[in-house]
């Protein structure tokens, strides 16, 4: 008799456990639901801003895409943009061959489609132009990787370029 009690003792300690009530807070309960019934009148939406100010001041963040990419717009065709690449292509760099190979395919396949949006055009052209031109290697490499943060799904042929333009030698350039 003893055993069986203290058996459904255990077993009502147990539901007791289960069936806790809301009441009870613990370090994984969800926090209250707000009444936003206000929420849902006309015209009481407030304005998603991603950007944080304080006193008018914009603490560095950038309130949209556009602003955070600013790329002058490119006025060569696909065609001289991707001769000025293959130039690209031609200059050593560190990578080996087998890498080199592997990237210089995606960048092919990807670029010839990507140079279709003017965003695309404008990015390839500029990064072009700094590296022959200016030898400008980290300001190319870091124009491509803020691209990459703002604009979404050029990463098939972004990551190959960065990749690719990271490692173009220098000291080897003409």
């Amino acid at each position: 008799m003893v055993l069986s009690s203290s058996l459904t003792v255990y077993c009502t300690g147990i539901s007791d456990y289960f069936s806790m009530s809301y009441q009870t807070t613990g370090w994984n309960d969800c926090p209250p639901i707000l009444d936003i019934g206000s929420a849902k009148k006309p015209g009481s939406r407030r304005k998603n801003a991603s950007g944080t100010q304080i006193n008018n001041l914009n603490n560095g963040f950038v309130n949209n895409k556009e602003e955070s990419a600013t790329i002058p717009t490119a006025c060569e065709s696909s065609d001289e943009i991707l001769a000025k690449f293959d130039s690209l292509l031609g200059i050593p760099n560190k990578l080996n061959r087998r890498e080199f190979a592997h990237y210089s395919k995606k960048l092919k396949v990807g670029l010839s489609a990507a140079l279709e949006a003017p965003q695309n055009k404008d990015l390839v052209s500029k990064v072009v132009n700094d590296i022959l031109q200016l030898k400008n290697i980290d300001e190319a490499k870091s124009l491509i990787v803020n691209f990459m943060l703002v604009y979404p799904g050029v990463s098939g042929w972004a990551l190959p370029l960065r990749k690719v333009v990271e490692n173009i030698d220098v000291m080897m350039m003409p």
